[in-house]
Order: structure tokens, then sequence, then C-alpha cells
């Protein structure tokens, strides 16, 4: 399966959509909801690769390969924003919360495999990976 996959330091906003944490990463909206025409609030399923410290040698093993969903918001609604914010599961997050891996300290490693509208899927780069650091 070929994904999309991103290396993002962890972000915080105010302002998450409903069923979410205040936590985030963002990634051009180039290369997700502008090719794919998504929306705010459609539903991105991914997996963790990997969860690191920015600064130390660290990384936790717990949480590779686990599933995780995120709720995007587009940045079409801000003048001069031309960000996706792609804000984590308030379900997924609790695990993240008890490691204690909820400030920007920590960078997220993750493949973006599908993304969901109204019940139907939709795969994002079906026909190569495209890796962003």
């Amino acid at each position: 399966m070929m994904t999309l996959r991103i290396v993002r330091a962890v972000g915080k906003s105010g302002w998450p959509p409903r069923g979410c944490s205040v936590f985030y990463v963002d990634l051009e909206r180039k290369h997700l909801s502008e090719p794919y025409s998504l929306r705010d609030g459609d539903l991105i399923i991914g997996k963790i690769i990997e969860v690191k410290h920015r600064w130390r040698q660290e990384s936790y093993s717990e949480f590779e390969n686990k599933k995780v969903r995120f709720r995007l918001l587009t940045g079409r609604s801000t003048p001069g924003l031309d960000k996706d914010m792609l804000f984590l599961a308030r379900d997924d997050w609790i695990d993240f919360r008890e490691h204690g891996l909820v400030t920007s300290e920590y960078v997220l490693d993750v493949e973006f495999e599908k993304a969901i509208r109204n019940g139907k899927e939709i795969v994002l780069y079906s026909k190569r990976d495209k890796y962003l650091r």
C-alpha cells in the first residue's frame, strides 16, 4: 500500500475540531486537502512509524505501528494559511497523554493511508509513496 508519510513536531491549538485533542501535526495543503478535495472535518486514518523527542535521543517503541485517527482542518477559511492541520482524535490522544508526549518537544513520524468523508474511503497516494520531512 502506498501512503503519504510526514515527520512533524506536534503543535497545539485552542480550537480543535469536536472529538479531538488540541494537539495536531500540519503539512502544506498542496499535499493533502487540495489534490484530494478534502474538507474540514474529514477523518484521516494513519499509522505511527515513530514518536521521538525533538532534542534528546529518545524514541517510544510502544507507539510503533499504532493506528491513529485525525480530523482535518484545512487552511482554506483562513487567509494566508496554506497548511492543513490534522488534529489527533481524543480517544487516540489518551495514550500519548499517559506517556506525557503532548508538547511540541515531540515529533511524530506518521503514514496517512486514507481519508474518510461521509463513510466513503479515499485512498491517499495509491500509485507511489510521498515522504515529507
